[in-house]
């Protein structure tokens, strides 16, 4: 259960990442450099 857990974290934490570059594309382009 803790490492089921432990898991599902990081994907939550991916989709947040994402929408945020998604929603911020002068951000996504800091990235990339």
């Amino acid at each position: 259960m803790w490492h089921r857990n432990d898991d599902d974290e990081p994907v939550v934490a991916d989709q947040v990442w994402i929408t945020s570059l998604t929603a911020n594309p002068a951000c996504n382009k800091k990235m990339m450099m």
